[in-house]
């Protein structure tokens, strides 16, 4: 059996002793470097909250060449782009439509560090996302082999999910994206950028009717939500993470087959409130507030409103445009999102 793929069995024992996410990095780098013989190794993230490349494992690299990697490499590099955007397949320098050893980032930074070649793979997920790069660099103009360069062909993938930036999330319950979900991320600037679209019609809704509606504290937002406008009705996920968050919508019915209107009643009877103080919110009438609460708690089976609305609070049944609105006197700021003070 050749080096490669006894490297490619290393890699699947070392997925399947299901380490730690810092150790499967570490082992992932060790295998490859071992077999490759190259001097260099580097496994970098592609980070959306960040909008930039971070690096999860690095052996050899000097801290100035692991920068340029993950800053002007990943934007301006002629290698990076070609990859990118023509042949997704790792490249050697001596493979490239150009002379490689004559640009920028070969003259400037790796021949300078004592790197005569070298090869980036551009990482994918199962679903085809980009997420991120692994790098190699060698002091020998022979190296990476052909046979080495079999093996990154087999585990571009395969490395690609592990580098997947949805492994480094801290809520666990965000999956990846299918055609009936959008994920968006809010960046520094305030703005959302959308992730992953799925179906059409998705990015619509979220950039006409959820994004305009996101408070500044997101991560106050109760995790579930729905959203229903005449036939069709989302879900609202929100993901907190340390200094941002992940809104994700989906097609999705409101369960129970509540209306958009029982679904307000819903969000209001989690908090507390009485049906006059409904009414005053809603803007109805008593009479006609009393009569959501009541198909309200018949079609959550429930014997009283408070039963109702544990049960609503328990399976999400909030409305996302309700849970959103500031300016409602009725729904004053409350984290984490709960039952208020009756009125």
């Amino acid at each position: 059996m050749s080096v490669a793929w006894n490297a490619l069995a290393e890699i699947g024992k070392t997925l399947a002793a299901r380490p730690g996410q810092d150790q499967l990095y570490q082992r992932l780098v060790e295998v490859i470097r071992a077999a490759t013989g190259c001097e260099a190794v580097a496994l970098s993230r592609a980070n959306p909250l960040s909008s930039g490349h971070e690096t999860l494992y690095n052996m050899g690299y000097p801290a100035p060449v692991l920068r340029h990697l993950n800053t002007w490499f990943v934007v301006h590099d002629e290698v990076y782009r070609h990859m990118r955007t023509n042949d997704s397949r790792p490249l050697r320098w001596r493979d490239m439509p150009f002379p490689y050893e004559t640009m920028h980032s070969a003259v400037r930074v790796f021949i300078p560090a004592g790197f005569r070649e070298g090869v980036t793979t551009c990482l994918y997920n199962d679903g085809g996302e980009y997420t991120g790069a692994l790098h190699l660099s060698a002091s020998s103009p022979d190296q990476p082999s052909d046979d080495i360069m079999r093996l990154l062909n087999a585990a571009q993938t395969i490395i690609g999910s592990v580098a997947d930036w949805r492994q480094g999330l801290t809520d666990g319950s965000l999956q990846a994206p299918d055609a009936t979900s959008l994920q968006a991320v809010r960046n520094h600037s305030g703005n959302y950028q959308v992730l992953a679209d799925g179906e059409e019609g998705l990015r619509t809704t979220f950039d006409t009717l959820v994004a305009p509606a996101l408070p500044d504290a997101v991560a106050k937002l109760p995790p579930l939500s729905f959203l229903a406008r005449g036939r069709s009705s989302f879900s609202v996920r929100i993901h907190p993470q340390s200094t941002t968050a992940i809104v994700e919508l989906r097609h999705a019915p409101v369960p129970f087959g509540l209306t958009a209107r029982e679904l307000e009643v819903s969000t209001l009877l989690i908090r507390g409130l009485t049906n006059p103080a409904i009414a005053r919110c809603l803007g109805t009438s008593v009479k006609t507030a009393s009569h959501h609460v009541e198909n309200v708690i018949h079609k959550l089976d429930g014997r009283t409103r408070t039963e109702a609305a544990i049960a609503a609070e328990r399976l999400g049944l909030v409305s996302f445009p309700l849970a959103c609105s500031a300016k409602n006197p009725c729904l004053a700021p409350m984290s984490p999102f709960g039952r208020g003070v009756s009125a």
